[in-house]
């Protein structure tokens, strides 16, 4: 069961069945007191959690460069604005352990993350504050510090094995990041020894591209595989000696971003706004997209106010102010 289920969950055409179209949630999005559409958000896969979306990612979903958006203001009417459906709690209770939304904020220069590891959750039947605070850390090169550029071009990805397997199989040809991270280098350190160790490759982050051998597109998903993954797991995270040699190999960035975020929550939405969002065009539409190719029927929800409120929650994003905290 376990091997169909990774063999499932390794196909990334299939990771569209996992999770939901942005048209099948996006009630509503404003920024800078502008609408926003679903074509403003660009779709990539987490295994984690299915089907995730990019706001203001640099790029369009053809994957053409667009202008970065800037904020002008800081405070809440000046931020990303979502209103999201979450789906009927009555006909989705099958193998849903939680319910509600998964938000990360992150550079652009950030392509990867783990989610799991980042963000906060905004539960249905919540409005919730998110402020946002950046901090500027820079470090002043050798021989002040260890720390390497954050620049693929200027880095000796000759060094030690660890960048090399990142710089071949992670780097060139962009096949996975445009920067340098100590973050997803020591990532990519537990997957070069999950290779090395099992033979296979862990699927909730990046396969290797140019590996060559029979090992090279194996992930690990049959149940040998998966007990010599859990095992490696707990050598190598449990094992100070391992975890320590992957951060000596893996330098710290000299330039790093980072947000500190600042999160309240209010009930959402009142009984008087349910009954406006159950009569809107919008909200409408989303459901019936939802339930589209389902073998269920369309949901009213009008007069359903306790039904309405498990189904949706409304986020504000926004800079609490436009300062940023600068260490050096």
């Amino acid at each position: 069961e376990m091997s169909v289920i990774h063999r499932y969950f390794s196909n990334e055409s299939a990771s569209g069945l996992i999770g939901f179209d942005i048209a099948q949630t996006l009630v509503s999005c404003r920024y800078q007191d502008r609408n926003c559409t679903k074509e403003d958000f660009v779709p990539f896969y987490d295994f984690y959690y299915g089907m995730c979306y990019r706001f203001n990612s640099g790029y369009d979903r053809a994957g053409q460069p667009v202008p970065v958006l800037s904020s002008g203001q800081a405070g809440w009417l000046n931020g990303l604005q979502l209103e999201l459906y979450a789906g009927s709690e009555l006909l989705q209770e099958r193998y849903i352990v939680e319910r509600g939304f998964r938000i990360v904020v992150f550079n652009q220069t950030n392509v990867y993350q783990v989610h799991q590891d980042f963000g906060i959750n905004v539960q249905t039947g919540q409005q919730a504050n998110i402020g946002v605070n950046r901090q500027f850390t820079l470090r002043l090169p050798e021989p002040h510090s260890d720390c390497i550029s954050t620049n693929v071009s200027e880095i000796d990805w000759s060094a030690n094995d660890v960048l090399q397997f990142m710089h071949t199989n992670f780097v060139e040809g962009n096949h996975f990041t445009a920067i340098y991270s100590q973050y997803v280098c020591v990532k990519l350190c537990f997957q070069k020894f999950l290779y090395d160790t099992c033979e296979c490759y862990d699927i909730t982050l990046p396969k290797a591209q140019n590996l060559t051998g029979v090992y090279a597109e194996q992930a690990c998903a049959d149940i040998s595989q998966i007990k010599c993954f859990q095992n490696a797991s707990l050598d190598f995270y449990d094992n100070r000696e391992l975890l320590n040699e992957c951060y000596e190999k893996c330098p710290i960035e000299c330039e790093q971003f980072s947000y500190d975020l600042t999160a309240s929550f209010s009930t959402y939405p009142t009984r008087w706004y349910a009954d406006v969002l159950a009569a809107n065009a919008d909200f409408n539409r989303v459901v019936n997209a939802f339930f589209d190719n389902a073998s269920v029927p369309h949901i009213n929800y009008s007069g359903e106010y306790v039904q309405l409120r498990n189904s949706i929650a409304r986020v504000n994003i926004f800079y609490e102010d436009l300062l940023y905290t600068e260490y050096i």
